[in-house]
C-alpha cells in the first residue's frame, strides 16, 4: 500500500509530499492538486496497464487519463508534465520506489527503479548516461508502445489505485 506520495514536475504539482492512510479523504478547493494526487496513484502502477472505463471499453491506464482531459484539446500526453514545458516528471512512493516520465523528442519515456522486472527493456543516451525504459507515450500525437508485450502486465506498484469495471460502471 502507498503510504507516502512525492510528486515532482508531474501535472499541476511542481513539487509536493503527502502522507497517506489507510483511508484517507482527500479534500481541497479547485486547483489544489486533488485530481492529480489520484491520477498519480492511478498511473503508479503502470501507465501501459490495460484498464476498463466501462465493461466495454478497455485502454490503457495513460488513456483512460487522456480521456478525461480531452477538453483540455490535447492530442499527446505532453499536459502530464508540469506547464507543459519540463523534461521530466517523477511519481515517487514509499521508500523511493518511483516511475519518470522523461521527455526526449516526440516521446515520453517510461522508466522506473524497478526496470529489472520488466523482460522488454530499450535504452536511450541522454546527458552522457543510458536511461532505461519499458515503454513510452507520444508527446505529439496519443502514441503508446509498451515495448514488448508483457510490459502492459507488470505492476510496480500493485497496492496502489486500480479500478474495476464494476466500479466504472457505477460511477458512470
Amino acid at each position: 500500500m502507498i503510504k507516502k506520495l512525492e510528486l515532482t514536475n508531474f501535472r499541476g504539482v511542481k513539487d509536493g509530499k503527502i502522507e497517506l492512510d489507510d483511508l484517507t479523504i482527500i479534500l481541497g478547493s479547485n486547483n489544489s492538486g486533488k485530481t492529480t494526487i489520484l491520477e498519480a496513484l492511478f498511473l503508479a502502477p503502470n501507465p501501459l496497464r490495460e484498464v476498463y472505463l466501462t465493461r466495454s471499453h478497455q485502454t490503457s491506464a495513460a488513456s483512460a487519463i487522456h480521456e478525461l482531459h480531452k477538453t483540455l484539446d490535447s492530442v499527446g500526453y505532453t499536459f502530464l508534465f508540469h506547464r507543459y514545458i519540463f523534461d521530466e516528471a517523477t511519481i515517487k512512493w514509499n521508500d523511493g520506489d518511483y516511475l519518470k516520465m522523461i521527455s526526449y523528442g516526440n516521446l515520453a519515456y517510461l522508466t522506473t527503479n524497478k526496470i529489472n522486472i520488466f523482460p522488454g527493456r530499450g535504452s536511450i543516451r541522454m546527458k552522457n548516461a543510458p536511461i532505461y525504459f519499458f515503454g513510452s507515450l507520444g508527446l505529439q500525437k496519443k502514441l503508446e508502445d509498451a515495448f514488448h508485450p508483457n510490459n502492459k502486465n507488470i505492476l510496480i506498484a500493485p497496492n496502489s489505485l486500480l479500478t474495476s469495471a464494476e466500479l466504472m460502471d457505477f460511477a458512470h
